[in-house]
């Protein structure tokens, strides 16, 4: 199966309304502010924000770095509430 072009290009097409939600609360419960979480994964503070308010998605290289930041698996940023 050929990957879609998402996938081709490092993006990662991540559950709607899942992330957004699990981002912003991971990073508060870290005690982190926007701009500690960005400069620590590289990116401006504004793209946390935009991901925090549902208005982007990140790469998977990007999606790692987060991961890795708020010391969770990829998944717990991914997986709906239950």
């Amino acid at each position: 199966m050929m990957p879609d072009k998402h996938e081709r290009d490092g993006w990662v097409k991540v559950r709607r309304g899942a992330f957004h939600r699990n981002l912003l609360r991971l990073r508060t419960n870290r005690g982190l502010t926007q701009i500690q979480l960005a400069e620590a994964i590289g990116v401006t503070q504004s793209r946390i924000s935009e991901w925090e308010r549902d208005k982007g998605e990140p790469n998977l290289a990007q999606l790692h770095r987060l991961a890795d930041a708020l010391r969770v698996k990829m998944g717990t940023l991914l997986e709906a509430e239950k």
